[in-house]
């Protein structure tokens, strides 16, 4: 016998692609946008496996640009969970969801968004703490303070030629 899939409201369906719609992640011109609404990742996973799967591919990148939006973190699926780590971690290959291949799902969380509020994850800082001898650090000081620049932003351009 055939799994029947879920019955899906309009209602949610309509909050999860209004607040899409509204973080830039996907256009749909015939959707009003819903900025400021609390989605269940499950009720999220369900609309994009049987309503639209462009919702996969875009869940990850608003997971980590809008944690605060979602709730039932400690419900999410497991290859969910596997992909946002390795997102976060910055590996170039990892699951497919649904059919969405892991690319594709990373492709949006490097995506600057229209808001300008978000970084794309490529561009997130990572704390990292380092012990100095006080010459050196004296030596960052002045050197960053000559160059108008901030320490970190010093070592970040030193680093980087």
């Amino acid at each position: 016998m055939a799994k029947r899939a879920p019955k899906i409201s309009q209602s949610l369906e309509r909050r999860v692609f209004g607040f899409f719609v509204a973080k830039g992640l996907l256009i749909a011109p015939h959707i009003a946008p819903k900025s400021s609404v609390k989605l269940r990742i499950a009720d999220v996973v369900n609309v994009g496996l049987h309503v639209e799967p462009r919702i996969i591919e875009v869940l990850p990148a608003a997971m980590l640009h809008f944690p605060r939006s979602f709730i039932g973190y400690e419900d999410m699926p497991e290859k969910l969970r596997e992909t946002l780590n390795c997102i976060r971690s910055g590996e170039e290959s990892g699951p497919s969801i649904a059919g969405i291949p892991y690319t594709a799902m990373l492709r949006w969380a490097n995506e600057p968004l229209p808001d300008k509020r978000t970084r794309p994850e490529r561009d997130r800082r990572i704390t990292k703490a380092f012990r100095l001898k006080r010459a050196a650090l004296e030596k960052l000081k002045t050197d960053a303070a000559s160059a108008g620049l901030s320490e970190t932003r010093y070592l970040e351009e030193l680093l980087l030629r």
